[in-house]
């Protein structure tokens, strides 16, 4: 498994990639910023995951509560759900389509709830389970939001990205996240295709203001 610290020296790279996307493009992510369930105040578990999303249950919080605020929209999750699990860590995933060789953007917002040992990994693999991101997220900037970004390449008809408590693994507190997407690209020129085979992409993370 990759750190952050080890992905961030190719930043340069999918900076320029990401540059080629212009025109916006659907989210393949659906419901990537817990907007539903649609919450009046506070926050509610969701037994079942959130919409759209799969595996463990999870907490949906309104913009605001315990003075969190979503970096987009009015909701946002917390991996960690309520109670006291015992077994697997928490854990939430969406399967949607790709295309072969085509380029896709991803990315997420993450805030530490408690402490600065909180983790989650970020995962995308494919239908072979063949690994095309994986990332052990630790923020030590409790409070704050950051937004991660970066690039994969598609290798299959369908990919699934996946969520998982890594610190704390089994209990209820901490790894908010929100704005979590997946973006097809129009491809790159043919030059930016041949630096990318040769250095590969990277991970870029910055302070969300």
């Amino acid at each position: 498994m990759n750190t952050l610290k080890a992905l961030v020296v190719k930043a340069t790279v999918v900076t320029a990639c990401l540059a080629c996307s212009a025109v916006a493009h659907s989210n393949l992510i659906y419901n990537g910023g817990f907007e539903y369930p649609n919450i009046n105040s506070g926050w509610t578990q969701v037994q079942d995951s959130a919409d759209g999303w799969q595996g463990d249950r999870i907490e949906v919080w309104v913009d605001g509560f315990l003075g969190v605020e979503s970096p987009e929209g009015r909701q946002h999750g917390e991996l960690n759900s309520h109670g006291a699990r015992h077994g697997d860590a928490w854990s939430i995933f969406q399967t949607f389509d790709t295309t072969q060789g085509s380029l896709y953007d991803f990315g997420f917002s993450y805030r530490a709830r408690k402490n600065d040992s909180e983790a989650f990994r970020f995962q995308i693999y494919d239908s072979f389970n063949t690994s095309l991101i994986d990332l052990d997220v630790n923020d030590h900037v409790v409070g704050e939001w950051e937004h991660y970004s970066g690039s994969f390449w598609g290798t299959g008809n369908s990919t699934t990205l996946r969520l998982t408590a890594v610190q704390p693994t089994q209990w209820t507190v901490g790894n908010l996240v929100d704005d979590v997407y997946v973006n097809a690209v129009p491809a790159p020129p043919a030059a930016l295709l041949m630096l990318s085979g040769l250095v590969g992409f990277g991970f870029v993370r910055r302070l969300r203001g």
